[in-house]
């Protein structure tokens, strides 16, 4: 190898270790520095669908009012007229959201996403919410083991921390751990 090359190698392996050092502390969750370049991570999730111009699922990186929803959705339809209080309403990670004309003006459903959207979304499934199929969406977790968890979570009238998990037929330590990332209560 000449020398050209030799030195070369050198600065451009110093940046790439300092592109890598800086990518680290993003992840790593470090807080973002004044005149960040670099967009917010949308960590909310929320689906709308109805009388909006683009149904579909929609990230935010806090959570959204029913009005923010709505305008990044394409706004609402031509009959539908909501009332600013019901606008303001302050919506949570993991629901999806229905608006439509009434007979009243404007009518709002929430529910929450199904298990699997979630699962795509990265949003913890709730051990204490979800149905058995629902739990199959959390990976390690089959039919038998997801009637398990009902099962025990109907006893216990709901878990009250997700160590108790330790105690259902065919979730072991091991189990445990690899689903844990996954639930919430």
């Amino acid at each position: 190898m000449n020398q050209r090359k030799k030195n070369d190698i050198v600065p451009g392996g110093l940046c790439l270790i300092f592109c890598l050092l800086g990518l680290s502390q993003i992840q790593a969750g470090h807080p973002p520095c004044k005149n960040n370049p670099w967009p917010e991570i949308e960590s909310v999730f929320v689906a709308v669908s109805g009388d909006v111009a683009r149904p579909g699922t929609y990230g935010f990186t806090h959570g959204p009012n029913l009005q923010r929803l709505v305008q990044r959705a394409g706004g609402l339809g031509k009959k539908v007229h909501a009332p600013d209080r019901l606008m303001q309403t302050p919506i949570v990670t993991g629901k999806r959201v229905h608006v439509g004309a009434s007979e009243n003006g404007c009518l709002v459903f929430e529910e929450d996403m199904s298990a699997f959207h979630k699962k795509t979304l990265r949003i913890p499934i709730s051990i204490n919410g979800e149905t058995r199929e629902g739990l199959t969406a959390i990976p390690g977790i089959g039919f038998a083991t997801a009637g398990a968890i009902v099962s025990e979570r109907q006893r216990r009238h709901g878990f009250r921390s997700l160590d108790e998990l330790l105690t259902v037929h065919g979730v072991g330590p091991g189990l445990y751990d690899k689903i844990k990332p996954f639930i919430i209560l």
